[in-house]
């Protein structure tokens, strides 16, 4: 079961030395998907000091935002949600300010800055216009994660060249850093924000440790808020402290920040560790990518480890695809698929570079086996192809296709089971990015070879279950010929019409050791019509178990053979019909 996110948070607020406060700050924890889908949301805004509307202004925009930005789509972005949201209120403000006293006089008007930090995932997103702050203290170092909108002027004041209200377009500063455990985010306005940075070195390292440390943050607040006024503040003040007290797994939308920040690593051999996994030989390479063998010294876990290869470090569309496989195998839990380390939940250190594991299988590829047994039993063949299907029905539970199966991404185990890897082409159906019309995460990405691609695949059709299924018939159709039942011809076909008049060869001519319902089984699976393949991998496995008289070609079994009791009596009821028939016309005459 994935954890969830949760935070410790503390917030005040205080009208200092001034009459009133005209600051506003809110927070939203919220529960169930909308805490997947949306996050945890901490907003504060600093209402210009010139105006008697400024309260009211930042008032509406913390409230509007808190409302608004939780009722937007899940497949949107933190960001695309809150330019949408922000430019709403931006709008309503500004006409509120060209319909008063705003309109003659710059100094006055619905005019407030505005910060609000998103917590989602394992990833922190910023929006901000103003000049309140956010800081990150991570590691014991503070940083700040946004700069002010304001310009000095001659005499030493500011003035804000950009806040909510001001102008009838909004231009918002958004970042995304990704966070880890014991992480603390402050938010605030600009006199305490003032304060924080006045302060010196070892009081101020003082002050970080309690932020990290403390039990009650809301007092904690208060007390901080309560040291600046004593200390001179002469400004409203408002701080938030958001610590994080436990992660949740990856999620899908942290997979670009996430490859943006790890370096991939270069030149790795036999011998090295990285964060703490061993690696103990390199088993794979590719123009992508390279896999190790790695072992974690301290338990004795075997794994896969994944890194890119140095000439793909470049590419961020492609990082992302490779971080999503991971992402992938953590969401599915069978005994035919690949699965993910158990390091996470071991206390292992946080990753410092690009790279994934997954649970070391042993065994040898499908590609190998089938060149190693060129005849096999009809019944192991249809044990491997039931493996396969099971491994398939559950990445369809989860709205997940394959996407690239083929025999090099089959292993069977020494106990004989199929077990499907590399997730690396897997398409999310209805993922979060696909919603929000982004890049569909590993969609596209190294599909599988032509010969086990389906048809409509070649003319960018998206993929759906059907693909896994054309697939499954492919290779379960090999392992009974050793040949394909197209050949090359599907992946010369230039249309989906030439595609449909590609002639299937027929897996019973091959030898006699396919039987014809066999055949009739493997014909719909692999159909170039993907409305006339199965529905399901599971219907493929019952037609090859047992004969389906309802299949193009398979004559129904006459009921002498199906049934010789039920034959023989009907047999004698009809010659008893006839019997009483004769009888009753021969006493009639």
């Amino acid at each position: 079961m994935a954890s969830a996110l949760r935070i410790s948070i503390g917030q005040h607020t205080d009208k200092g030395r001034k009459e009133i406060n005209q600051d506003f700050h809110g927070a939203l924890v919220p529960e169930g998907r909308l805490l997947e889908t949306k996050g945890i949301a901490a907003v504060v805004a600093d209402g210009i000091s010139t105006s008697p509307d400024s309260r009211e202004a930042a008032e509406t925009a913390v409230k509007s935002f808190l409302s608004d930005y939780f009722a937007t789509p899940d497949g949107w972005s933190v960001k695309q949600s809150g330019d949408k949201v922000l430019s709403a209120a931006n709008a309503w403000l500004y006409g509120r300010t060209r319909s008063g006293d705003g309109r003659y006089d710059h100094d006055r008007g619905f005019v407030s800055t505005f910060t609000a930090l998103i917590l989602k995932g394992c990833t922190a997103h910023v929006l901000h216009v103003g000049d309140a702050r956010v800081y990150r203290l991570t590691g014991g170092a503070l940083s700040q994660l946004t700069r002010d909108h304001c310009v000095r002027l001659e005499d030493g004041a500011s003035m804000l060249e950009r806040a909510l209200g001001i102008a009838p377009t909004l231009k918002i500063d958004y970042c995304a850093v990704p966070f880890q455990k014991g992480d603390v985010f402050l938010l605030a306005t600009d006199e305490m924000a003032g304060h924080l940075a006045r302060q010196t070195p070892d009081v101020l390292q003082k002050l970080l440790n309690e932020f990290a440390q403390a039990e009650d943050l809301d007092q904690l607040a208060r007390q901080a808020i309560a040291r600046a006024v004593i200390e001179g503040a002469n400004d409203n003040l408002t701080v938030q402290i958001l610590r994080v007290d436990a992660l949740p797994e990856t999620a899908e939308e942290d997979l670009e920040t996430l490859a943006g920040q790890l370096p991939v690593p270069v030149d790795l051999q036999p011998g090295q560790v990285i964060d703490g996994w061993r690696l103990l030989e390199l088993v794979h390479v590719s123009g992508r990518s390279q896999l190790f063998k790695a072992q974690d010294p301290e338990t004795g876990e075997l794994v896969a480890f994944k890194v890119p290869a140095a000439s793909a470090a470049a590419d961020g569309s492609f990082l992302q695809s490779f971080l999503m496989e991971e992402w992938v195998a953590r969401r599915l839990d069978n005994r035919h698929l690949m699965r993910t380390s158990q390091g996470k939940d071991s206390g292992r250190p946080a990753r410092t570079r690009l790279y994934t594991t997954f649970q070391w299988v042993e065994g040898q590829s499908l590609t190998r086996w089938m060149e190693q047994n060129s005849e096999p039993d009809m019944a192991v063949v249809f044990g491997l192809v039931s493996d396969i299907a099971k491994g398939l029905q559950a990445m369809h539970r989860h709205q997940m296709v394959h996407q690239d199966l083929r025999p090099d991404n089959v292993m069977i185990t020494p106990e004989g089971r199929a077990v499907l890897i590399d997730f690396g082409s897997t398409h999310v159906l209805g993922s979060l990015r696909q919603a929000a019309g982004l890049p569909g995460g590993v969609h596209g990405q190294g599909v599988a070879t032509h010969q086990y691609m389906a048809p409509e695949g070649f003319f960018g059709v998206p993929a759906d279950p059907s693909f896994d299924i054309y697939s499954l018939g492919v290779i379960a159709y090999q392992m009974l010929t050793g040949k394909l039942p197209y050949g090359a011809d599907m992946a010369r076909a230039a249309s989906p019409a030439a595609q449909l008049r590609v002639a299937y060869r027929p897996a019973s001519e091959n030898g006699g050791r396919v039987p014809v319902w066999a055949d009739a089984a493997l014909r719909k699976a692999v159909h170039a019509d993907p409305s006339r393949r199965y529905k399901e991998p599971s219907e493929l496995v019952a037609d090859l178990s047992r004969p389906n008289p309802t299949l193009p070609g398979i004559r129904p079994t006459a009921i002498a053979a199906r049934d010789p009791v039920r034959f023989w009596q009907l047999v004698s009821l009809c010659l008893a019909v006839i019997i009483i028939a004769l009888l009753y016309r021969l006493s009639a005459s």
